[in-house]
């Protein structure tokens, strides 16, 4: 007998393609009063999120508030997110944050939208060649 789970397609609910890009990410949180601050991996990112692989083992609903370095921008973005999900992985947590209020979101949007159309076109390139 089947399992019906298995047979369920899975609904894709995101807005944003998701792009796997080396960004420099730290992030800063207060929990119980104090702030805490370190440094993420980001693993992919899109217009409306980014998944981070962090040692802190971060609470879904929690805020933070990350700064993160973009290729050809000086300043780093500050970015306002919620985390959505997190999964635990050997040594570290890997974190789903929802972006809640982005610095500068036509910056931020801009290279989004040029590395998305960079690596579509590098696609297309590899499925003629």
């Amino acid at each position: 007998m089947r399992d019906k789970k298995s047979t369920k397609s899975k609904v894709e609910r995101r807005k944003f393609q998701r792009l796997s890009l080396p960004l420099k990410v730290s992030y800063k949180i207060t929990k119980a009063g104090r702030v805490k601050k370190g440094e993420a991996d980001c693993i992919d990112f899109s217009g409306g999120g980014i998944c981070i692989r962090v040692k802190e083992d971060f609470k879904i609903g929690e805020k933070l508030e990350l700064s993160c370095s973009l290729e050809g921008r000086q300043e780093p973005i500050s970015v306002k997110a919620r985390v959505v999900w997190s999964v635990k992985e050997a040594g570290a947590n890997k974190n789903g944050l929802q972006f809640l209020n982005v610095e500068h979101r036509d910056d931020f949007l801009d290279f989004f939208c040029e590395n998305l159309t960079n690596m579509l076109a590098n696609q297309e390139i590899n499925e003629i060649g």
